[in-house]
């Protein structure tokens, strides 16, 4: 029987007082999906008690949200599933994309 496939989301994972590389680490094959989304360091004081938000509106590598982390985690597992940018604003979704790409080495 097929198992069912995980969502990662970022930036909710972290705010709901997840740790979003630990996540990587213990469910690694069945993470499917990936939402990117890194926060402002002003979301720190709402860390466990706001289980939610929508659009990150900064730049993935400029909060508090492990981003290079979880992306590192990932590419060791190998991950291939599909990634989503929760990021509103043109020039944040740019900065978003260059950050990934450098990570990536391309």
């Amino acid at each position: 029987s097929e198992a069912l496939g995980l969502n990662l989301d970022t930036g909710n994972l972290w705010l709901g007082g997840g740790d979003p590389v630990e996540y990587v680490k213990k469910f690694r094959n069945r993470i499917e999906h990936v939402h990117w989304k890194d926060l402002p360091a002003e979301m720190e004081a709402l860390r466990g008690k706001m289980f939610g938000c929508g659009m990150a509106v900064i730049p993935l590598g400029t909060g508090v949200v492990p981003v290079e982390e979880v992306f590192n985690e990932l590419v060791k597992m190998g991950f291939d599933g599909y990634s989503t940018f929760e990021i509103a604003g043109e020039e944040a979704v740019k900065k978003s994309l260059e950050f990934l790409k450098e990570l990536a080495g391309k």
